[in-house]
Parts: C-alpha cells; structure tokens; sequence
C-alpha cells in the first residue's frame, strides 16, 4: 500500500514539472488562434472595402461625371450581387438619359426649323398683303380682326391703323356690315367655302364700285 502511495506521489510530482510546459504551449496556441482571428478579420475588411467601398466611389465619380454632362460615363465592376444590380441600374439610366437627350436635342432642332420655316412664311405674307392692291381682312369664327392689309384701310378710308382684336362690325358701316352678315348666311347654306358680291359703296360725295369676297378657311377657324 505504501508503494502505490509513493507512486502516485512521484507521478503528481512529475505532472507538477509538465504544468509550465502545458502552459506555454497553452499560451502557444491560443496566440496563433487569436493571430488566425485577426488575419480573417483583416481580409473580411479588405473584402468589404474592395466589393462595397470601391464600387460605391465608382458610382459617387460616375455622379459627378453625369451631373457635368458626360452621359457617355458607364461604371464597370466584377461582382454578382445587389451592388451588382445596383450599378446595372444607373448604367441604364444613364444611357436612356443620354436617348431622352438624343431626341430633345433632335426635336429642338426641328423645332427651330419650324419656326425658321413659318417666319419666313409668315414674312412672305407681310410682304405680299403690304404690295397686293386688294383688300384684305382676316377674321375669326367670332368676327375679331385677326389680319389686315393697308389696302382695305384706303379702300374704305379706314383711319384706324390697328385693327387687330377688333370686331369687323366696328370696322364697317351698317351698309357693310348687313352685306357680310348675309354672305355667311349664304356660305352656311351652300356647300362651297366662297362666296361674292358686287355692291357701290359711298364715302361723302364719292361712289365706289366694289366686289367684296368672303372665303372661309376650313381648319384655320378664320373668314376673309
């Protein structure tokens, strides 16, 4: 009995030795796990950076290029996620803005066109009402004065120069005036967008011989 006892004294002696030992390496391990921790921690921030941070500056530096008009500007990044989906999105927007611009830019252009094209039509019809020596007079379906010609001024002495917005009514005599009524009730009943009338016309002591013609204007929603 007394062996075993020394034995097994002698053996917790010899675990006693082995406790620094155990230790050290204990310590061992634990600092190289602790190492391995920091390393995967590491990575795991340099893995965010480059697949999260970079394509974000990617996109903050396509902003500032589109907002200076550069729509040519597309972000390219390696990646399959939501970021992925992210950046597919703002290269679409930034190529149908770059169409939508496309075609304003064209529409403005045939814009500037139209415009070109009906003010020189318009001039051209300045021109010819200022030279023809016939009376014209444009109204609407409500009988304002939307055109007219310095002719009709002196063919019907005429001494008001601005006769636009004017009812023609106020422009004519009675005389007149009954005659024009009477044409449109005529134009209303035939099917045709013209009509005429001779008729003498009196200023003072002076008599005119006049033909007065009334032309109606589908679409243009005016009378002549």
């Amino acid at each position: 009995y007394l062996n075993r006892v020394k034995n097994n004294i002698e053996n917790f002696q010899n675990l006693l030795n082995y406790k620094s030992l155990i230790q050290t390496n204990y310590d061992f391990y634990l600092s190289i796990l602790v190492l391995v921790m920091i390393f995967i921690c590491i990575w795991f921030g340099y893995y965010l950076a480059r697949n999260i941070t970079k394509p974000i500056e990617k996109l903050v530096l396509a902003t500032e290029n589109i907002a200076q008009g550069n729509l040519d500007f597309q972000v390219h990044i390696n990646a399959e996620d939501e970021m992925a989906i992210l950046v597919t999105a703002f290269n679409r927007m930034t190529r149908d803005l770059k169409r939508n611009r496309i075609e304003i830019e064209s529409k403005r252009e045939d814009l500037e066109q139209a415009n070109t094209s009906l003010e020189e039509r318009n001039d051209f019809i300045q021109k010819l009402l200022v030279n023809i020596r016939s009376g014209v007079l444009f109204y609407d379906k409500m009988g304002y004065v939307q055109v007219s010609n310095p002719a009709i001024l002196n063919h019907f002495r005429i001494e008001n120069k601005t006769l636009i917005n004017t009812h023609y009514r106020s422009v004519f005599n009675k005389e007149v005036t009954q005659i024009i009524l009477s044409m449109e009730k005529q134009l209303q009943l035939v099917a045709d967008n013209s009509t005429s009338r001779q008729f003498y016309f009196e200023i003072g002591s002076k008599s005119f011989h006049l033909e007065l013609w009334l032309i109606q204007l589908f679409g243009a929603e005016q009378n002549n």
